[in-house]
């Protein structure tokens, strides 16, 4: 999400309406960053915007909280949600600020900032999620009241379990399984990873964990849990990045978003070399200025996704019952502004 492209949120509406007709309206999703520079005004756009609470993910940067402030920021929207889930009617406008369907836990831009002073006070994304996993579950077992049960006319239901906790993670690195599996053990029900720009990235999302997950003594020795209970049930979703690169110029944007200053093992030139990523920067600098190669380019990652999402992860973890799970539950497009790209890849999509 960006208030850049708010005005085609109605577009992507229609374009849904037309050719989802038999599919449920949550399955896809907008997420509002945690930045520095979003406004009040931008986040109230996102929520006026998005009117339906079960389209929407709130990203939490954990490196602008300490405990304290997180657990103040959910009780905020969880005040939020308990007013709106008690009204009869529904203003559009003023009342649907603060509910949400998920919280997406982030490390953030500033979770590497050495200057700062307060840096040891912050949050890691593993602690903000232990944190929000408790603050939720205290409030779901909290007695609800009778003027609070499920609001059907609004299209809400007063169980704040409901509401997921997800992560992050970057498949280009070799080293994120570790990363992955703490914030599984913490909370998280879902992952939403990085674009998968370089040769290994497969490789190393097929690696992740499909279901909650208990470490043992030894390294990558991984024992089943039945979870049930937990957000999102035993099975952890995961959701696949996209970029929407309109040049070599904007891919090579992308490479400084992958760097991982505080991992030199994938650091920009590790990535630039990486043979995947080189074939990905000659696509763009072989292609004339104007043509369609941006578009081409995205429709071929979907459908290295959509032949992914049909992968067997059976072997990879485990499972018993041999069974074949999607590796990917969906795409998170993210455009930087190729809004035009986004609507023509989206047309031809199918997984959601």
């Amino acid at each position: 999400w960006s208030p850049h492209i708010s005005s085609i949120y109605n577009e992507l509406e229609q374009l849904h309406q037309e050719t989802n007709n038999n599919k449920n309206d949550q399955c896809y999703h907008f997420i509002l960053p945690d930045l520095d520079h979003f406004t009040t005004f931008d986040k109230a756009q996102f929520y006026n915007t998005v009117s339906n609470k079960h389209q929407r993910i709130q990203t939490i940067a954990a490196c602008h909280h300490t405990e304290e402030s997180l657990i103040q920021y959910l009780s905020f929207h969880h005040q939020q949600s308990e007013q709106l889930e008690k009204k009869e009617t529904w203003n559009r406008t003023s009342d649907n600020l603060g509910a949400v369907d998920k919280y997406l836990i982030v490390g953030g831009n500033h979770k590497n900032d050495g200057n700062n002073s307060n840096t040891n006070e912050k949050l890691s994304s593993v602690k903000a999620i232990e944190i929000a996993k408790e603050f939720l579950s205290s409030t779901s077992a909290a007695p609800a009241s009778s003027s609070s049960s499920c609001n059907h006319k609004n299209g809400l239901d007063n169980d704040t379990a409901s509401v997921e906790l997800w992560g992050v993670a970057n498949p280009n690195n070799k080293h994120s399984i570790d990363g992955v599996i703490e914030k599984v053990e913490a909370g998280a029900s879902g992952i939403i990873t990085q674009p998968l720009l370089t040769e290994h990235a497969q490789d190393i999302l097929m690696s992740y964990p499909r279901r909650r997950v208990k470490r043992s003594i030894i390294y990558k020795s991984l024992s089943l849990e039945n979870d049930n209970n937990s957000n999102g049930g035993a099975d952890i979703a995961y959701i696949a990045g996209l970029a929407l690169p309109k040049s070599a110029k904007s891919l090579l944007f992308w490479l400084q978003l992958l760097d991982d200053h505080a991992d030199h093992s994938l650091s920009n030139t590790i990535i630039q070399e990486d043979p995947l990523f080189q074939h990905h920067l000659d696509w763009f600098e072989r292609q004339p200025m104007g043509s369609s190669s941006s578009l081409i380019w995205a429709q071929n990652q979907v459908s290295m996704l959509e032949e992914v999402s049909q992968s067997s992860s059976s072997s990879t973890n485990n499972n018993s019952n041999n069974e074949a799970r999607r590796m990917i539950d969906g795409i998170h497009y993210m455009p930087m502004k190729n809004t035009k790209d986004l609507i023509s890849v989206l047309s031809g999509t199918n997984l959601s």
